[in-house]
């Protein structure tokens, strides 16, 4: 029996209660006393106050290519209707009630900035509305919104960028109703993989438009990129393959592939300078430090091809060719070949000097074809004969003993003549005998080798820097 008493009251209870909620909603909303499409403000010239609330659930997605934000908030809108106040008291008590929107009034709060057809439009969203007894609404319901982004490509991929929701009543100017809003709540934010939500802002701002001015809330988010992906997709293959490519100048020239590795690599820079472009838009406001030092890679590159067809044509120089300047042979050969480690000079036991009268004169052939011997032959106007025999002879008119005396002397210089031998010339420039001429372009090939690697590596260094100088890395 007090189980069945017990049930008894809770359903009076409970009918009572909806007694009173459809007394309350015959007395607030019945077609005579309340007009839907009515502004709730007692004299025409109120201002009606609306609050926007914004609370960010989620990223989807920014699309750098169509400058486009998918967004996912919940939207909570704030105002005063005083026609939907009522005193408790007569109602058992009853403080707050759910009505659906298209009973009563809701501003036509618009999102400005909306790029889907259609969408934007807050007011036509189908959620329940919380009513207060004072008259206060407050209507809140989960949107997806599409809005406009553009984006600034500079600091790609380190840059942050500003994407904002712009809310506005679309028919309502500033004299009819005036929309503020607070401050962002990041309290259920999702993180994105992508991009870090870095801070968040809210402005208000007046606009003049050919119907009057009209209030605006701009609720700025601030996304920084998270640059892990394109520095270890992008960025240090690049860097890579600019360092193979100063490489090639290590490689010798008898491998013959020289060119082949150079090129190779620049073609697939090539490729990359491509997967760059796909990733940012097609705009000409900015170019992005990325791009910069794509092109200065793609640019050393080149150069280095050109600089390898320099110095395979140094290395293949024989007799035949040009003659070596002096400026060449005083800077590169005699100094820079030494400076730079591509010859060693070694230190020479001293000799007497009766050794080194006994010496054999090895002959040098340098790159003017010219046979010499220790450097210097006598002139024509210096007189050959040098003996006493000789001497007497001509002074006797003995022509036979001036011939027999010259053949002796000739047959005893080629004796003393001879070509050097493999051995004799030092190909690595040691100093220890003379050089052949296509030794000295050699000698002069690894040099310029030498010099275009050190040249490049630090002007790839000096890109790096300016292109990067300043960047913040965000994993």
């Amino acid at each position: 029996m007090l189980l069945i008493a017990v049930l008894i009251v809770f359903l009076v209870k409970n009918s009572s209660t909806i007694d009173v909620e459809e007394d309350l909603f015959e007395n607030l909303l019945n077609e005579d006393a309340y007009k839907p499409h009515v502004r709730p403000v007692e004299h025409p010239l109120d201002i009606l106050n609306v609050s926007l609330d914004l609370h960010l659930y989620q990223l989807i997605n920014i699309d750098e290519k169509e400058e486009r934000m998918d967004i996912s908030i919940w939207m909570n809108q704030r105002w005063r209707d005083y026609r939907l106040a009522w005193n408790p008291d007569d109602y058992d008590g009853l403080r707050d009630i759910n009505v659906h929107p298209d009973m009563i009034w809701k501003p036509d709060i618009v999102l400005y900035n909306n790029v889907i057809e259609g969408g934007g439009h807050m007011d036509e969203e189908s959620t329940q509305v919380h009513v207060y007894n004072n008259g206060d609404i407050n209507w809140s319901f989960q949107i997806i919104l599409s809005t406009r982004c553009e984006i600034d490509i500079t600091y790609f991929p380190y840059d942050t960028q500003d994407c904002y929701l712009l809310f506005g009543s679309w028919t309502h100017n500033l004299k009819k109703m005036n929309v503020s809003g607070t401050e962002i709540d990041v309290k259920y934010y999702h993180r994105n993989h992508e991009w870090n939500l870095k801070s968040v802002e809210t402005e208000y701002a007046e606009d003049e438009y050919g119907t009057g001015t009209y209030a605006e809330v701009y609720f700025h988010l601030y996304f920084q990129r998270r640059s892990l992906y394109y520095v270890f997709n992008l960025i240090i293959p690049m860097v890579l393959i600019t360092l193979l490519t100063t490489l090639a100048f290590v490689l010798p020239e008898e491998a013959g592939e020289r060119m082949g590795v150079a090129v190779t690599l620049m073609l697939a820079a090539t490729v990359f300078m491509l997967l760059v472009a796909e990733s940012i838009p097609e705009s000409s406001d900015s170019i992005p430090y990325v791009g910069i030092f794509f092109v200065v890679c793609f640019v050393l590159m080149f150069l280095m091809i050109i600089a390898l067809c320099f110095v395979s044509r140094i290395y293949n120089r024989t007799r035949v060719d040009r003659p070596m300047g002096r400026w060449t042979r005083k800077y590169v050969l005699d100094k820079l070949s030494y400076f730079l480690g591509v010859r060693h000079k070694e230190k020479q036991n001293k000799v007497s000097m009766h050794d080194d009268a006994e010496k054999e004169v090895p002959v040098a052939i340098d790159c003017n074809g010219i046979d010499n011997v220790d450097g210097d032959f006598p002139s024509d106007d210096v007189n050959v004969y040098e003996t006493p025999i000789e001497m007497k002879s001509i002074e006797d008119g003995n022509e036979a003993d001036v011939d027999q005396h010259m053949r002796r002397r000739k047959k005893k210089k080629k004796k003393k003549r001879r070509q050097p031998k493999p051995d004799d010339a030092d190909a690595e420039g040691d100093g220890t005998g003379p050089l052949r001429c296509e030794e000295e372009w050699y000698i002069i090939g690894k040099t310029l080798d030498r010099i275009f690697f050190s040249l490049f590596f630090m002007a790839f260094i000096i890109g790096c820097a300016a292109c990067f100088a300043g960047t913040k890395y965000v994993g």
